[in-house]
Formats: structure tokens, C-alpha cells, sequence
């Protein structure tokens, strides 16, 4: 009777091990969502002085779905303890409200408020120039990049992933009829 409940204890002991491995890479993924939200409002408000206004918008949406992924998971408390210490402070103060909205909300004004603290000496005729260089230094194209579909929900469950391919659709579609629109008539 013994030996049958040894392999199935053995069995327990490294399904127990999977998981505990899957959670420890699951928050360390929702504290790369921190990480790449508060990137994505940084580089959005330098962005927004730009004329690429697909980076500003592909920006935008990052940082509101990472928040929103990183929110999410926090929330169902699929972050660790030890993974706690490094989430931005920011995260921290302004987690009470009534929505993931309302509080990714306040992130960016903040991120936005850092930023003209910091470049407030700078004579606006110079923005342009200093918005394309903060970028490039920010690697803004990489944190864009950066954003994948999270495939601990498994395929097509990751709401963050699925609405960010959404927004980026509508947002092509705009971005050709605006296209078309300065396109002279033949």
C-alpha cells in the first residue's frame, strides 16, 4: 500500500513545484507590466509633441494596458510579497479609486507632471526636438514592442492583449482615411 502513494506524492510534490514556478513568473511579468506602464506614459507625453501620432497613440495604449493587466493581476493577488518591493511607489499611492481607469487616470497626469517639472526650463520652440531625442534615449519603439499577449491566460484570454490588438486596428483604419483624405484626386 505504501509504494502506491509514493509516486503520487512524488507527482503532487512537482505539480506543486510547476505552480509555485508558474506564480513566481507570473508576478515577475506583472512587475514587468509596472515597469513598461509608466515607461509608455513617459514616452507618451513626449511623444504627444511629435508628429508621429501612431507612436503617441501606440504609447497610450501600452501604458493603459500594462496598467490595466498589472491592475488586474495585483488585484487577483497573483503578486508575490518579494515581488511587491519592486513596484514603483507611484502604483502605491494612488491604488484607491473606484476603477483601474480612474487610477491608471491619475498615473499619467502624474507622468505628465513629472515630465514638465523636470523640462520646464526648456523654451517650447525647442520641444520637437528634445521630445524625438527623449524618445530615442526611452527606447519608445522598444516599449511598444515590448508589449506581448500574455500567455499564462492561455490563447485569446488575455483581455489587456485582445483590446490593445483592437485599439491598434481602429487606429490604422483612422490613420488610412486620414491618408486618403490628403491624398490629392486623380
Amino acid at each position: 500500500m505504501r509504494i502506491r502513494f509514493i509516486p503520487f506524492a512524488v507527482i503532487l510534490l512537482l505539480c506543486g513545484a510547476r505552480a509555485m514556478a508558474d506564480d513566481a513568473e507570473k508576478s515577475k511579468q506583472l512587475v514587468l507590466d509596472s515597469r513598461r506602464c509608466l515607461a509608455a506614459f513617459q514616452c507618451y507625453h513626449f511623444a504627444i509633441h511629435t508628429k508621429d501620432r501612431k507612436l503617441t497613440a501606440k504609447l497610450l495604449l501600452v501604458g493603459y494596458e500594462s496598467g490595466r493587466r498589472f491592475l488586474d493581476g495585483a488585484q487577483k493577488g497573483k503578486l508575490l510579497p518579494d515581488d511587491c518591493k519592486e513596484i514603483a511607489i507611484i502604483f502605491g499611492l494612488v491604488r484607491e479609486g473606484p476603477s483601474h481607469d480612474f487610477i491608471l487616470g491619475r498615473i499619467l497626469e502624474e507622468m505628465e507632471y513629472e515630465q514638465d517639472t523636470a523640462f520646464k526650463e526648456v523654451p517650447t520652440d525647442v520641444w520637437g526636438s528634445l521630445a524625438e531625442r527623449e524618445l530615442q534615449k526611452r527606447n519608445a519603439d522598444l516599449i511598444v514592442d515590448s508589449f506581448k499577449p500574455d500567455l499564462s491566460e492561455g490563447e485569446g484570454k488575455d483581455e489587456a492583449w485582445n483590446r490593445f490588438v483592437k485599439h491598434l486596428q481602429e487606429l490604422k483604419t483612422e490613420i488610412d482615411k486620414d491618408n486618403e483624405k490628403k491624398t490629392p484626386q486623380k
